[in-house]
């Protein structure tokens, strides 16, 4: 599924001034038994513009630096899921020169209510935020199969409640 992300999907201004919506593909999606660099040549050939890498994804670091730099493809994101830590999260999405990290706000279900699923998603994202305005890197909510934050209005009290430019 390709999806607008925030930092990186927005408008590019071309020669022409036109805009144009730039590609991105979730670096796990590339399932081909191959070294990054290739996956990245790949990424680069199919026409994307980049990538965002999931914190479980088992992939070397400096390796994926070096393709970034030999392609051109960014890795714009880094998708932290539900972890509570988000500094290692931050760290990597400002090393691979990224804008931000996707993260999934808490599961709401018969064991964990609305309210206090709300509360402790807020205090998590809180707690890294003043860490990830230093860095500039945004925070990204996102509301996936989890019950939570349905609504616009809901989702933009969420965020707004948060006071800070680093969240989203």
């Amino acid at each position: 599924v390709l999806q607008p992300l925030a930092g990186f999907a927005g408008e590019e201004k071309t020669s022409n001034k036109q805009a144009r919506i730039k590609k991105a593909v979730k670096y796990q999606m590339i399932t081909e038994k191959i070294p990054v660099m290739d996956k990245f040549k790949m990424l680069k050939d199919l026409g994307f513009d980049g990538t965002e890498i999931h914190y479980r994804t088992k992939v070397d670091p400096i390796e994926v630096r070096k393709a970034i730099d030999a392609t051109g493809v960014q890795v714009h994101g880094f998708l932290n899921s539900s972890r509570d830590e988000l500094k290692d999260s931050i760290d990597q999405a400002k090393y691979y020169g990224g804008t931000s990290v996707l993260v999934v706000a808490g599961r709401v279900d018969q064991d964990n209510p609305y309210d206090v699923v709300y509360k402790q998603q807020q205090a998590k994202l809180r707690k890294h935020l003043p860490y990830a305005e230093k860095q500039g890197i945004k925070l990204l909510v996102e509301n996936v199969w989890n019950n939570f934050l349905l609504s616009p209005l809901e989702m933009a009290r969420f965020i707004d409640e948060l006071e800070s430019p680093a969240a989203g």
